[in-house]
């Protein structure tokens, strides 16, 4: 099957294509391609901090604000979906991002350094097991 191609109205990216491989499963094709030219650098990070937030049907702190985090991983270990908003007040209404009970998340280039809190829907259990790179 040929691929599913999404294009971006900024141009910066390019197409998100899906195929579907038969018997081996599905696979994700992401193709980025920029429209300047030059090199661009990628920050690194030498430290990487772990740490388990207990689900709740509460608005809850995933992680404070800091100014030198180069990005950061969430993976929902919780029962039911977990809500993540970008800055507090996160409930089932007010989110930037779903994640499914099993899923996870990386936060997206430019990273986002302010507050992340989080919101799971009634009656979790489990927890989101938070990675943030400075």
């Amino acid at each position: 099957m040929a691929d599913d191609v999404i294009k971006d109205d900024s141009k910066a990216l390019r197409g998100v294509g899906r195929k579907d491989n038969g018997a081996a499963g599905k696979a994700l094709h992401v193709h980025v391609a920029s429209t300047t030219s030059g090199s661009a650098s990628l920050p690194t990070s030498t430290t990487a901090t772990h740490s388990n937030v207990v689900s709740a049907s509460a608005d809850t702190l995933l992680l404070a604000l800091n100014t030198s985090r180069k990005g950061a991983m969430f993976f929902n270990d919780a029962d039911k979906v977990l809500y993540l908003k970008f800055g507090s007040g996160a409930s089932a209404t007010s989110y930037a991002v779903q994640i499914a009970a099993g899923g996870y998340f990386e936060l997206p280039s430019p990273v986002f350094t302010g507050l992340i809190h989080g919101f799971w829907a009634t009656g979790p259990t489990g927890s989101a097991r938070v990675t943030e790179l400075t």
